[in-house]
């Protein structure tokens, strides 16, 4: 078995890299397949992430397929005094690698590392390591296959040399870095762009046996400038996270060249201008966050017919639009659309067809108009519904019931009217109800009055009925099939 350590990403905590003698940590690899014959890399003194590159044989006595994984251990050197060890050497993560089953194929893989914490593993960054099982013929005949190893090289080189291309040009856009998080993008080697901090390496899942840059995350690092057209080198590039920074412009519309796109973060920056449409050609896009931001105008309903979106986070900027009719079309989870204009216009009726997505939904604060529809009920798996500080009028529907895992309820500083529905009552497993300066009427519900019998909402969850505003509230009753958007 031909096996190579390669590299480490997100192995340790930053804040753990530093002994009490301020020195750097050393890291080494320990790895079998047979526990009876263990082997370890060599010791690497490295901050960020830890690189290798070290090969070996080991020798799969008999049948070479009945052994199943190769299993591995990071172990961290620091001072005596670390925390939890008498010589220094700390157990970072551990995982393992199934063998590859078949002759010569070659395998590059990358591993899950899970670290122990309070007797519960928890992820701990990954491993690189490359596999094949050979024959062994005479004692140096291999069949190293070198074509296939100078095409493979060749084809690294390409698709480094564009990430390096991509990621020089973001560099000297950058103006401004006070942490210094960009001082080691150095214009140096191509091969070096893995080491950059920020920059995350692995196989692309149509050739494991080529290494790209698959994630780029500079999350709260205060960097100021602009996101240049060249990112749409980065082919490959699977999670991209620059959230809490001060970039501005928009997102250039080269990122449409990001097939492999999952996550997408730049969320807490000076970004501006209309919806940035690029992100609607982002096939594989599961999570977009937009949110504090200054982008403006409408947002076009495609947005919410993306096939594999999870997250959409689009609060505090300027956008100004009407909830869209296939709103219901989207498979988000996490629907928050907080301090932005969405014109008097109500909660399309479609949203009945989110119910066995949908977890949570925040329209806080945006000029939500019109009445809750009774499709609201339909929404069982729905834990978080806030819809609180708006213009909402009408009565809240009895329908409410239905919503079975609601846990947080906030329909308060609107104009709803009419009775709270007894079916309140039965969600049993709602927390935290709040209703406040509304224009309810009548009876509260039993299960809301000093905490009478069948009362599932502790005190402390509920927020008082204020008293009716009568400037507030002299509209009512309501049409709610007569309402428009304003």
């Amino acid at each position: 078995m031909r096996v190579r350590i390669n590299r480490a990403d997100g192995i340790d905590h930053l804040s753990l890299l530093y002994d009490v003698n301020k020195t750097k940590p050393y890291y080494y690899v320990n790895y079998w397949i047979n526990p009876k014959e263990q082997h370890r890399t060599r010791l690497i003194q490295s901050l960020y992430s830890q690189t290798w590159d070290e090969e070996i044989t080991i020798l799969l006595r008999n049948d070479p397929f009945r052994y199943r994984f190769l299993y591995l251990e990071v172990m961290r050197i620091c001072a005596r005094s670390e925390p939890g060890t008498s010589n220094g050497i700390t157990l970072v993560s551990k995982g393992r690698v199934p063998l590859p089953d078949e002759l010569d194929r070659k395998d590059l893989r990358r591993v899950a590392m899970m670290s122990l914490r309070e007797d519960v593993f928890e992820p701990r960054g990954a491993l690189q390591v490359a596999l094949q099982v050979i024959r062994r013929h005479g004692p140096n005949d291999f069949d190293d296959d070198d074509d296939d190893d100078d095409d493979n090289k060749d084809d690294v080189l390409t698709i480094l040399q564009n990430a390096y291309t991509a990621l020089q040009s973001w560099k000297r856009a950058i103006t401004s870095d006070p942490n210094g998080l960009t001082v080691n993008w150095n214009a140096g080697a191509v091969e070096g762009v893995c080491n950059y901090t920020g920059v995350y390496c692995a196989p692309p899942p149509d050739d494991p046996h080529t290494v790209a840059v698959a994630g780029i995350d500079l999350t709260a690092g205060d960097l100021a400038g602009t996101l240049p057209d060249s990112l749409g080198l980065l082919a490959d590039l699977a999670v991209l996270h620059i959230g809490s920074n001060r970039f501005a412009g928009t997102l250039p519309s080269s990122l449409r060249s990001l097939g492999l796109l999952f996550e997408l973060d730049v969320g807490n920056n000076n970004l501006s201008g209309p919806f940035p449409d690029v992100v609607l050609h982002l096939p594989s896009l599961a999570y977009l966050d937009l949110r504090f931001n200054s982008f403006s105008g409408e947002v076009p309903p495609a947005l919410f017919d993306l096939p594999h979106l999870d997250a959409l986070f689009l609060n505090d900027n300027a956008f100004r639009f009407q909830l869209p009719e296939n709103l219901g079309n989207s498979a988000v989870s996490a629907l928050v659309l907080g301090n932005i204009d969405l014109e008097r216009c109500r909660i399309p009726p479609s949203v009945a067809k989110m119910k066995d997505t949908l977890d949570e939904i925040v329209i806080v604060n945006s000029r939500l108009g019109g009445c809750l529809g009774r499709e609201i009920g339909d929404l069982v798996n729905v834990r978080v519904f806030d819809v609180s500080n708006n213009e909402l009028v009408g009565p809240l529907p009895e329908e409410i019931g239905g919503m079975v895992n609601v846990e947080v309820l906030n329909v308060a500083e609107n104009r709803i009217s009419g009775e709270i529905p007894a079916s309140v009552c039965s969600l049993k497993k709602l927390r935290n109800f709040a209703h406040g300066n509304n224009c309810f009427t009548g009876a509260t519900p039993s299960c809301l009055i000093n905490g009478g019998r069948g009362n599932f909402i502790p005190a402390t969850a509920m927020v008082k009925v204020e008293e009716s505003d009568e400037d507030k509230c002299k509209k009512q009753p309501i049409d709610c099939n007569a309402l428009k958007c304003s």
